[in-house]
Formats: C-alpha cells, sequence, structure tokens
C-alpha cells in the first residue's frame, strides 16, 4: 500500500506538527502504515530542519510518499518485503 501528501505551514514545528497529523490520517486509511510511520516521520523531521530558520515571508512545504510491499491478509502486510520514503522540503510563496 502507499500513500502520498503535502503539507505547507508558517514554521519548522507547525510543519512538524502537520506531518505528523497527516501521517495518522493514512494510518487510519492504511493501518498497515503504522509500521513505517516512526521512521517517516523522523525522516521528514530531519530533512524540514536543514531548512534556514528565516523563511523571509514564505511557508515551508513538504511532500512525502511511501509504500510497503509484502505478504497480505486482507489490507495488513503481515511481513514487510519491501519498503520505499521519499520526502522533499523548500520553501514556497
Amino acid at each position: 500500500m502507499s500513500y502520498s501528501f503535502t503539507v505547507k505551514g508558517p514554521t519548522k514545528d507547525a510543519v512538524k506538527a502537520l506531518v505528523a497529523a497527516q501521517f495518522d490520517q493514512v494510518v487510519q486509511a492504511q493501518a498497515c502504515h503504522l509500521r513505517d510511520k516512526a521512521q517517516a516521520v523522523a525522516a521528514a523531521g530531519a530533512f524540514i530542519d536543514l531548512v534556514a530558520d528565516d523563511f523571509a515571508g514564505r511557508q515551508l512545504q513538504v511532500h512525502m510518499n511511501g509504500s510497503l510491499t509484502g505478504t497480505w491478509q486482507g489490507s495488513d502486510v503481515t511481513r514487510v518485503t519491501g519498503a520505499a520514503f521519499g520526502v522533499s522540503v523548500g520553501l514556497v510563496d
């Protein structure tokens, strides 16, 4: 199962909170992503921290996507055989 979402906000802390909240929604819709939530949210936070603190009137935007592959029973993965994750972070008008 896969996910993809974009959030943006005025501060690093606000965007980190939005990432966590959006990932909670992913988990609600696709419970299997509870398995990779901690890793994805931590990785996004690390990239968010790379951006300069002065946004100069802009907002910070984060796009995340990821997927899990493996052995499935219904909508739950019982054995993960592959995981993918991508994140992009940048200032936008």
